[in-house]
Parts: structure tokens; C-alpha cells; sequence
């Protein structure tokens, strides 16, 4: 089974994907947020393309697992997707993405680009961890 994983933010929102199997995951590309309409079409035409029907979006709690202003406009955008009939058969899952971003940040400091180039790889290589730790918890779990 493949998934899709995202990682929202205002600006931009990173988008991985998993292999057929659903073991592992990979960058895959970063959308601009700038558009609400284009955002939801360009990621149906991602799990179309890619046959995927499982949605992991990380949700940015606070460090005490507490709801933050970003984690509700997550919530809030992905209502936008359940109910849009073109997402009904999409299952959406919320995953805790709390210092992820900080970590990849801090694995790709060496990085040389410009600073909007080296935040698009950013964006990805998050949603690419969310998605990884999510499929990994889920073996961990017996659930794979």
C-alpha cells in the first residue's frame, strides 16, 4: 500500500511519497500555498498519478502535545479535503510532527543554496521524515 505524506505550511507544503509496499518513504515534491484551489488539485493529481489512497500530514503540536495555531490550520485544511468529493475515498491520518522540521534543518545546515531553494528541500525532506516515521511506528505496531 502507498501513502502520501505531507508536510503543510503557510508558504509551501512538502509532499513525499512511499514505495508500493509502504516501507519507505521519499521526497517527492513542494507545492507553493498560495492558492487554496491549485494546492487541492495538484495534490489529487499526485494520488492519482500514484494510485494512493492514505493521506499522513503531519500536525505540529506544541512540545507538551497541546494543540498549536498552526495544527489547527492543518486541521482545518484537511477538512477542506475530506469534503471535497474528490477526496471521499481518501483516508486522511494525523501523525506528530513535533520537532521534526528543526531536526532536518539541522541535518541539511551544510547545505549550499539560496535560502528558497534550501527550503523547498526542507519542506520535502520533512514530509518525507513524517511519512517515515509514521510507516516505521506502524510496523512497530503490527499494523503493516
Amino acid at each position: 500500500m502507498r501513502y502520501l505524506g505531507i508536510d503543510w505550511g503557510s508558504k509551501y507544503v512538502g509532499i513525499a511519497i512511499s514505495d508500493k509496499e509502504g516501507l519507505f518513504s521519499f521526497p517527492y515534491d513542494v507545492l507553493k500555498n498560495d492558492d487554496e484551489h491549485l494546492l487541492e488539485v495538484k495534490i489529487y493529481e499526485i494520488l492519482k498519478k500514484n494510485r494512493i489512497t492514505n493521506v499522513i500530514i503531519g500536525l505540529p503540536l506544541t512540545l507538551k502535545g497541546n494543540e498549536s495555531e498552526s495544527s489547527k490550520k492543518v486541521r482545518e485544511f484537511v477538512e477542506k479535503l475530506r469534503k471535497n468529493e474528490k477526496f471521499s475515498s481518501i483516508t486522511f491520518e494525523f501523525f506528530d510532527e513535533r520537532l521534526t522540521t528543526k531536526l532536518v534543518e539541522k541535518e541539511l545546515l551544510t547545505l549550499k543554496k539560496k535560502r528558497e531553494e534550501k527550503k523547498a528541500i526542507i519542506n520535502k525532506a520533512t514530509a518525507q521524515k513524517i511519512l517515515q516515521d509514521y510507516l516505521d511506528f506502524k510496523r512497530l505496531q503490527g499494523y503493516s
